[in-house]
């Protein structure tokens, strides 16, 4: 009896953790194409967000995207200047940003709108060199 108990306990813990992550099985993804990565690296930076989006408790991820103009734009004129380029040694060609659009949940943490969609959620990525796994270094509202 108390190992049926027991199992019953565990099992109830490991669902409600795993409600908790950010949901991203639905998302609609684009990498698009990239005359500055492969179509492997727009993958792998994808994969990184997706992973780091589990954080983001009770929302779903609906859209993730990559588009080089945008990308590149946000890297030069604020990332490398104003953001954490200007002070982590990144190289421009080993940043990367991606887009998002999310539904935040009423359980979400209360610096995001609640019951809301976040549309054009910024995501960005930064590795060693090219032979380096992306990793998010951050993120937040592009407006």
């Amino acid at each position: 009896m108390k190992k049926t108990v027991l199992l019953f306990c565990i099992l109830a813990l490991f669902l409600l953790l795993s409600a908790c992550e950010g949901a991203t099985h639905n998302a609609d993804i684009h990498i698009g194409a990239s005359t500055m990565f492969s179509e492997f690296e727009l993958q792998s930076a994808a994969d990184a967000v997706l992973v780091k989006f589990k954080d983001f408790y009770d929302c779903d991820l609906q859209k993730l995207w990559y588009d080089e103009t945008v990308s590149a734009s946000y890297i030069e004129e604020i990332y490398m200047v104003y953001g954490k380029g200007s002070v982590n040694g990144a190289d421009k060609e080993n940043v990367i940003i991606l887009m998002s659009e999310f539904y935040v949940g009423e359980n979400a943490c209360v610096s995001l709108n609640r019951n809301s969609m976040i549309t054009h959620w910024r995501w960005i990525l930064i590795r060693a060199s090219s032979a380096d796994e992306w990793i998010v270094d951050d993120w937040g509202y592009s407006g």
